[in-house]
C-alpha cells in the first residue's frame, strides 16, 4: 500500500529541504550549471493568459536531483527580477537533458515565445500515464495520488501571479507541481519500458513538442474553427482572411484573440459574407466600437476571400460519410474503444475519429493499409483488430463474469 502525503504540509518526521530563490543572473547560471551535470531538470511556470496575446510568464518553479542523489534540490525563478532567463531555456536544448513537464506545452510555448528555444528531449508525465493506463489527460494531482499515493491540496488555482511579493501559500503551492516530477517520471518510464511502449510513447513526444507548433501561423488560424472544412470555397477563404486579420490585430494589440473578435462572430461574418458597412451593421452582435475600429478591414477581408476561393489540394475535404459508411465508423470507433481499453492505452490519448474516417472512406480492409492510413504506433496498436473486424474474423462477446464487453476471435 503506498504512503500518502499532503501537500498542506511538510510529511510527519521529515522536514522538506529549503527552496532555493533565484533573483540574479549569477544564482540562474549556478543552477543552468547544475542542470547541464545532472542531465535531468523538472520545470513548470505560472502564467497569465486571459489578457495577453502570448501567455505573460510570472514564475518559473525547478527541480533537479540533489548532488549526492537521493532527494530533490526545488528552486523559484522570479522572471521579475531575473528578466532574461535564456540560459536556462538553452540548456535545455542539449538533447542529453531531460526536461519533465505535465502536461507542458503552454511552459514549452513560452520558452519558445520569450526566449526562443524549444527542450530537445521531453517527458511528460500526462502523456507517458496515457499510454499504461486508460485515463487521458490526467490532471497531476489525480496522477500523483495513483502512482506515488501523495495528495496535492488545491485552492491557488486562479491566484494573481502577477502580484509582488507572493505569499508563502503561493510559493509552497507553486514548488509542489514540480517536487514530484522526477520520481514520477521515473516510475512512469519503467512503467513504458515494462510494457514496451517507450518507442510509442517517444514517437508521440517528438510530434507533440515539434519546434514548428510554436510558431502561431496567422494563415493557417482557420484551422481552430470548428465546421471550417464544412464551408463552400469562397467562405473558408473568407474564414481564412478573417482569422488571420484576427490573429494579427491580436498580435499587435498584445490581447488575447476572442478579446479582438470571437470565434463565433468571426465564423457569422464568414457564412454570411457582409459586403459593405451597412450589411456588416446588420449583424446585432457587431458593435459600433466594432465598426469603427475594424470595419474597412472586415468587408476588405471578405471582398479579398470571394476573390481567391479555396479550391484544389488546398479545398482537399472529403464529402459527408453516407449513411452505410457512418455506422461503419461508429462500429469501428467501439472496437477502437475496447481495443485500447484491453491494452490499457487511453481512447483519448489515441484519439482516432479522423484516421478512421480515411479508413472508412478507403474501403481497404487489409491490416496493411489500415496501419497506413492510421500511422506509427497508432497503426500498430491497432490495425491488426480493426482489419480483422472488417473481414469478419474479430467480434465482440459480452463476459458475464465482468460484465464487460470484449474482443473475441472468430473461427
Amino acid at each position: 500500500m503506498k504512503k500518502r502525503h499532503n501537500r498542506n504540509g511538510p510529511v510527519p518526521g521529515k522536514s522538506e529541504p529549503p527552496t532555493g530563490r533565484i533573483v540574479n543572473r549569477t544564482q540562474l547560471c549556478n543552477l543552468v550549471d547544475a542542470v547541464r551535470e545532472r542531465k535531468i531538470v523538472a520545470f513548470d511556470t505560472e502564467f497569465h493568459s486571459d489578457t495577453f496575446y502570448y501567455p505573460r510568464l510570472y514564475l518559473m518553479q525547478v527541480a533537479i536531483p540533489a548532488e549526492n542523489g537521493g532527494a530533490i534540490e526545488t528552486y523559484i525563478i522570479d522572471p521579475l527580477e531575473v528578466e532574461d532567463l535564456s540560459p536556462f531555456a538553452e540548456v535545455l536544448t542539449d538533447p542529453s537533458i531531460e526536461s519533465v513537464v505535465h502536461a507542458g506545452t503552454i511552459d514549452v510555448e513560452i520558452l519558445a515565445n520569450d526566449f526562443g528555444y524549444v527542450p530537445a528531449n521531453i517527458f511528460d508525465t500526462q502523456i507517458a500515464a496515457g499510454f499504461v493506463s486508460q485515463t487521458f489527460p490526467m490532471g497531476l494531482s489525480r496522477l500523483l495520488e495513483a502512482s506515488l499515493g501523495i495528495t496535492l491540496a488545491k485552492g491557488q488555482t486562479l491566484s494573481n501571479w502577477s502580484q509582488r511579493p507572493l505569499s508563502p501559500k503561493q510559493l509552497h503551492y507553486a514548488i509542489e507541481d514540480v517536487r514530484y516530477l522526477i520520481q514520477l517520471r521515473d516510475n512512469l518510464k519503467k512503467e513504458l519500458v515494462d510494457a514496451g511502449r517507450l518507442p510509442w510513447f517517444q514517437t508521440e513526444i517528438a510530434k507533440k513538442y515539434e519546434e514548428s507548433r510554436f510558431a502561431r501561423s496567422p494563415e493557417l488560424a482557420y484551422r481552430k474553427f470548428s465546421g471550417w472544412n464544412r464551408l463552400q470555397p469562397n467562405k473558408r477563404a473568407c474564414l481564412r482572411d478573417l482569422a488571420a486579420f484576427r490573429e494579427n490585430t491580436a498580435a499587435e494589440l498584445d490581447r488575447p484573440v476572442r478579446r479582438v473578435l470571437d470565434d463565433q462572430l468571426i465564423m457569422d461574418l464568414a457564412r454570411q459574407c457582409p459586403r459593405s458597412i451597412a450589411e456588416l451593421k446588420e449583424h446585432r452582435r457587431i458593435t459600433n466600437k466594432h465598426v469603427q475600429a475594424y470595419g474597412e478591414q472586415l468587408i476588405q477581408c471578405i471582398e479579398t476571400g470571394h476573390a481567391n476561393p479555396m479550391t484544389g489540394d488546398e479545398f482537399n475535404v472529403r464529402n459527408s460519410l453516407s449513411p452505410a459508411q457512418k455506422s461503419r465508423l461508429t462500429a469501428l470507433t467501439m472496437i477502437t474503444r475496447i481495443a485500447c481499453d484491453q491494452a490499457g492505452v487511453s481512447f483519448d490519448l489515441v484519439a482516432p475519429k479522423n484516421a478512421l474516417t480515411e479508413v472508412v472512406h478507403a474501403n481497404n480492409t487489409s491490416s496493411k493499409n489500415i496501419q497506413k492510413e492510421l500511422g506509427g504506433w497508432r497503426g500498430q496498436l491497432l490495425g491488426d483488430t480493426l482489419s480483422g473486424f472488417m473481414n469478419g474474423k474479430v467480434g465482440l462477446a459480452y463476459d458475464t463474469e465482468d460484465q464487460a464487453v470484449k474482443l473475441i476471435k472468430l473461427d
